[in-house]
């Protein structure tokens, strides 16, 4: 097996990690939009039956406003983090580029939660969370970028970008790069 991932086609456990954690990301976006949507509703609600809302309807407007915007924000981030995701499992160069834009998002959103750990613990948490991801996300994917080029370092991959070169690295034996981890020049280690 060589550093490219056991099945030696560029497949990394790192990238199909990020690939998973970034659609996690992105369901979790998505749940928290569509909260804040239905809380602008929740809070909409009286002011539509005539309520006055004890002279606060103005606020309670403003409020709900705010939450549906900040909803639709966090939907739209929910919705790229699953395309995203799909796009870095499929090892698509857009998936690749999109979630490393979705990552410096994270690192922000994770700098300002931690601004904010005076407010609680649940800040630093959510803070240190989307800190590591962003951080390991920058790390794995500028590492792994020849797993989203269609070209292969695996000596054993045909010519063509044909990633399907399982029979030829079967029928060539074990491998002789020195990267790999099975290899004779390393005693197999």
């Amino acid at each position: 097996m060589c550093a490219d991932g056991p099945t030696g086609r560029g497949r990394t456990a790192g990238v199909t990690a990020i690939g998973l954690v970034t659609l996690l990301f992105g369901l979790a976006y998505g749940a928290v939009g569509g909260s804040l949507i239905l809380a602008d509703d929740a809070l909409a609600e009286p002011l539509r039956k005539g309520h006055p809302a004890g002279g606060l309807a103005f606020l309670l407007w403003l409020v709900g406003a705010m939450a549906a915007a900040a909803g639709a924000l966090s939907l739209l981030q929910g919705v790229l983090g699953l395309v995203a995701g799909w796009g870095v499992l499929a090892r698509k160069p857009w998936g690749r580029v999109l979630t490393l834009i979705l990552a410096g998002l994270a690192t922000l959103w994770g700098l300002l939660s931690l601004g904010a750990s005076a407010h609680g613990a649940a800040y630093i948490v959510l803070g240190a969370a989307q800190l590591a991801y962003g951080t390991l996300a920058f790390a794995i994917l500028i590492r792994s970028g020849s797993d989203f080029s269609g070209r292969h370092t695996n000596p054993g991959a045909p010519a063509g970008g044909n990633s399907d070169g399982l029979a030829a690295a079967a029928d060539r034996g074990p491998s002789r790069d020195p990267t790999c981890s099975g290899s004779p020049s390393r005693g197999g280690q």
